[in-house]
């Protein structure tokens, strides 16, 4: 096979580095949903094992550098080994505890990292470059390498011409599996003219069933495209950072342009904006399976890595910024934020089987529970924001505590400095009758 020589171009170097905001750790590929694959950094077996970070910077750097897999190798072996992560291994199964001897790093896994990183982050890289001059060449032809190694579904599919945001490409934009070497091209409209060419019919997609025996999923998967390589790497991993690139700006407005503009786009915006924020905390309760994974087994866990990083989930709407002001509260910011350090307190709470926790199904949700949630109350007691929601049927009201105006100490590049945001702190578990308390007023719907 020849060398894979990863070429260092801009945005095949963001797409990898995006996929590092989120590490999280797994047993097993058919554990992360597709779309996870595509906007986190995830490695079979490495639930338990301190790794991913170590893996995810080695091959940004391997990237960056221009290096090939057997210079990325030779630095990247022995940090594994150095960690307990190679060869095989006795390790628990957090689907259901059991121990399972576990091949862990080989040089061939080392290889298929590699591969599947590389090609991911180049095929999302050229993704965002293909949006940039779509209207001036609108077209992409599908590219197989055409020799005897060839899938005989991709050599079918080499040739066919359809347009950039057609939907054919939602599903095969290549790679479409393991070790495929199938490509792009970008054409206009002089491109097909020079070459002969012409816009191919819609093509036809035969699906099958995949049962994925680790979740029992079935799921419908396009013939000739593996399981779990049946979306767009660019287009995956584009929406959900542009989502999250989009609301960060909302935490610099002021906040009654911060309400109008998120009512505006809630349409567009929110579905991508809770993907992302899904996938985060995935990645951190990840963090948490790993470790009590590493305890199960005896072995020291792997440190749950809160970085102070903080992401914007929400926005306060108007009707709350003017039942504010009525109290005499003006909010500094109209961006609501979450920090990993809370995702993480929230997340042990509902793992420890406390009574009063939100689970993480509702963590996850969190951008939709606060745009549309069933009240927004003011607690004069202990001065913040509460949003309530239905968890479900006969389990009461779930609240969401914003706390206004928060002060708090961030890092950048420049150093450090201080933000003032509107910072969701923690949630629960409560009956109706105790937000009719004489310390909440009702700012917004009603309980």
């Amino acid at each position: 096979m020849p060398e894979l020589r990863p070429l260092p171009f801009d945005e095949a170097v963001a797409a990898l580095v995006a996929r590092g905001t989120t590490l999280h750790p797994s047993f097993s590929w058919k554990d992360v949903s597709a779309e996870e694959h595509g906007a986190a950094f995830t490695v079979a077996k490495s639930v338990g094992f301190d790794i991913l970070a170590d893996l995810h910077q080695s091959l940004v750097d391997a990237m960056a550098r221009g290096e090939t897999f057997q210079q990325w190798r030779r630095q990247i072996q022995p940090v594994l080994e150095a960690k307990g992560w190679w060869g095989k291994k006795p390790v628990v199964d957090p689907a259901d505890g059991a121990v399972k001897t576990a091949t862990l790093g080989t040089p061939r896994r080392l290889r298929t990292i590699f591969d599947v990183n590389m090609r991911v982050s180049h095929a999302a890289g050229r993704w965002a470059q293909i949006q940039r001059v779509k209207q001036a060449r609108p077209y992409l032809m599908y590219s197989a390498v055409m020799d005897r190694r060839t899938r005989p579904q991709h050599r079918a599919w080499h040739g066919i011409v359809r347009p950039v945001d057609d939907g054919w490409w939602s599903t095969h934009y290549p790679p479409c599996g393991w070790r495929c070497r199938c490509s792009v091209r970008q054409l206009g409209p002089r491109d097909l003219a020079r070459e002969g060419l012409a816009v191919s019919p819609p093509p036809v997609v035969m699906t099958r069933d995949f049962v994925n025996d680790r979740t029992g999923e079935v799921s419908r998967v396009p013939v000739g495209i593996d399981p779990g390589w049946g979306h767009n790497v660019g287009m995956t991993a584009r929406d959900a950072q542009a989502a999250q690139t989009y609301a960060e700006k909302w935490a610099a407005g002021p906040p009654e342009l911060t309400a109008a503009v998120e009512s505006a786009n809630r349409g567009i915006v929110l579905p991508q904006l809770a993907r992302g924020i899904g996938q985060w905390i995935d990645g951190l309760d990840a963090q948490l399976t790993a470790a009590s994974t590493a305890r199960a087994a005896g072995r020291a866990g792997p440190p749950i890595r809160t970085t102070g990083e903080r992401r914007v989930v929400g926005a306060l709407s108007q009707r709350v910024l003017d039942a504010l002001a009525g109290l005499g509260h003006v909010p500094a910011s109209g961006a609501i934020t979450l920090a990993d350090k809370a995702v993480i307190h929230m997340l042990r709470d509902a793992k420890a089987g406390r009574g009063a926790a939100i689970d993480i199904a509702q963590l996850r949700d969190m951008p939709r529970l606060l745009a549309a949630p069933k009240a927004v109350l003011w607690d004069d007691q202990d001065p913040a924001l509460v949003y309530v929601f239905d968890p479900a049927p006969g389990t009461g009201r779930g609240k969401l505590v914003v706390r206004i105006d928060v002060a708090e100490k961030i890092k950048t590049p420049a150093g450090r400095h201080t933000v003032i945001t509107n910072a969701v702190t923690t949630g629960g578990l409560v009956q109706p009758s105790n937000l009719r308390e004489a310390r909440y007023k009702v700012l917004d719907g009603a309980v």
